[in-house]
């Protein structure tokens, strides 16, 4: 029952890594000096608005609230990707924690309303390997693609894997 909030959640966690672990590399390729910066910005908005957009989706529904979390971590994506100083990169940062920390709690929320409750362990430990399975597998595929493509590319792969939520999501709106 929950292999829908899993699958959204993979499109989300899958393109993660090659922000976390690959920015460092990419900011040095295009010459941008302190992206320490961009994890501290991401960290705080991060907590400030998890708080804040966990009663807000919850009051607009899952579907739009993962909607709107995929659609913000595609563009912070994408100014990560076309960015050639840190003020653009520091901005895709906002956009990417805020649609994380949306996509997320959403994901997680509807994991809990779809798991039979005679279950809701098996659930619960299916719907939470989409966070390893992301990570893990993300950081494999960025790598892959860093090398095949360069860096920009593996931004907009992950922008594509992004946008598959997106396509998964509007397949099941009823």
């Amino acid at each position: 029952g929950v292999l829908l909030a899993t699958g959204l959640s993979l499109c989300s966690t899958f393109a993660m890594p090659s922000v976390m672990a690959f920015l460092p590399l990419y900011a040095r390729s295009i010459g941008v000096e302190n992206i320490g910066l961009f994890y501290a910005l991401a960290g705080v908005t991060s907590i400030i608005i998890r708080p804040v957009l966990g009663r807000r989706s919850d009051a607009m529904g899952r579907g739009p609230a993962i909607g709107l979390g995929l659609g913000a971590q595609a563009i912070g994506l994408a100014l990560i990707m076309i960015a050639n100083g840190l003020p653009l990169i520091l901005l895709g940062g906002v956009f990417a924690a805020v649609g994380l920390a949306l996509t997320g709690s959403a994901t997680m929320a509807l994991a809990m309303d779809l798991a039979d409750p005679r279950s809701r362990g098996h659930a619960m430990a299916t719907f939470s390997m989409s966070f390893q399975i992301g990570s893990g597998g993300g950081a494999i595929i960025s790598g892959l693609l860093a090398d095949l493509v360069g860096f920009r590319g593996m931004y907009a792969g992950s922008i594509v894997i992004t946008i598959a939520g997106l396509g998964l999501l509007a397949s099941v709106r009823k």
